[in-house]
């Protein structure tokens, strides 16, 4: 009969002591940080190598004139991939970065994340959604919209970016908060505020900044007739595992 220490011991998780780690990424907070994009040659005595991406963050969206959240920008997709290597194999890694927002005043996608190389399947983590601002859009003084799902990657899994908007204000637009999306497994969300006591006059109001890797950005809120761009995503990160 087996005895409860022998029990204990055959439910412990064994663990590979011997994995190596390493990450890309490019941690600037700024428009367009750039991502980050390297070659990975396998060293010896290496079989396995596991790949997991987080896609650019979604910029949050311009405003002008009154306009208020109808969507905030979301985190990028979670993938991973695990296949077999071996010395001499050869990766290109790309970590995806930072957007703004575009000519029209909506947030821009996210970039992706990718890798490709020696016998290695498609494997994409999309970029997170852009924000989305419209005129009046929540004009009551407390309000919460739905969310959207984003997908598109390729990997062994694959999680979706999901956005949301939470709005609520003590004056209708006066002030408000949005909920950014977050990165999976890295964090969920990133909570950012506007602080506007008159909105006809208040200029590119938005405190709140993308949660690394691949947060999502803050939507902006304006009384100019200017676009006033939010704030940009977080740029994606790759973390490769081997041994």
């Amino acid at each position: 009969m087996a005895s409860l220490s022998g029990l204990k011991a055959d439910l412990t998780p064994v663990y590979n002591t011997g994995l190596k780690t390493f990450y890309v990424q490019n941690e600037a907070l700024s428009v367009t940080n750039g991502g980050k994009l390297c070659t990975w040659t396998v060293p010896d005595g290496i079989k396995n190598v596991t790949f997991e991406l987080w896609g650019g963050g979604g910029a949050g969206a311009g405003g002008r004139c009154c306009q208020a959240s109808a969507f905030s920008a979301s985190g990028g997709m979670y993938v991973t991939r695990t296949i077999a290597t071996e010395a001499g194999c050869t990766y290109v890694l790309c970590a995806g970065g930072s957007n703004t927002c575009s000519a029209a005043c909506l947030g821009c996608q996210g970039c992706s994340t990718y890798v490709t190389g020696s016998g290695i399947a498609a494997t994409c983590a999309v970029g997170g959604a852009g924000g989305d601002n419209h005129c009046f859009y929540h004009y009551g003084c407390t309000c919460c919209r739905g969310c959207a799902v984003w997908t598109g990657g390729s990997g062994d899994y694959c999680q979706p970016a999901i956005r949301n908007i939470t709005y609520t204000s003590s004056g209708c637009l006066a002030a408000r908060k949005d909920i950014m999306g977050g990165s999976f497994e890295q964090g969920t969300m990133n909570i950012g505020r506007t602080y506007c006591l008159n909105t006809i006059y208040c200029d590119a109001c938005c405190i709140g900044y993308a949660s690394f890797p691949s947060g999502g950005g803050m939507n902006s809120m304006t009384g100019s007739g200017v676009c006033r761009c939010g704030t940009p995503g977080m740029g994606g990160m790759i973390k490769v595992s081997y041994g």
